[in-house]
């Protein structure tokens, strides 16, 4: 299971599929599971290099206690490390609830 490091939280994903890089994040209270269990990563994986995350605090990732560790731009940092780990510099974007809202901050500060 690979993951992230992210000022020592680990994020997991997974990369399913080949092509043109997609970012794709859960909403709140899921895990990248959904991603899979309704669909989405069979219907494109021939057509995108997926990173389906756990956010923090969600499935496989860390879980911290303090309120602090989910402010937004510590989750899109979360994402950057994601990124940087892949090497990727430009990735599309497919995020649900939460992750949309996670999906406009990442892309205020891309």
């Amino acid at each position: 299971m690979p993951y992230a490091l992210n000022n020592g939280i680990r994020i997991h994903y997974h990369v399913e599929g080949h092509g043109p890089a997609l970012m794709m994040m859960h909403g709140w209270s899921d895990s990248l599971e959904d991603w899979h269990d309704h669909g989405y990563v069979d219907a494109m994986k021939s057509s995108y290099q997926m990173m389906v995350v756990d956010a923090r605090g969600h499935g496989r990732s860390d879980k911290p206690h303090a309120p602090e560790a989910y402010a937004m731009d510590t989750m899109v940092s979360d994402m950057l490390a994601v990124l940087d780990q892949l090497g990727i510099d430009q990735t599309a974007y497919m995020g649900h609830s939460m992750g949309a809202r996670m999906g406009y901050s990442l892309a205020s500060i891309a």
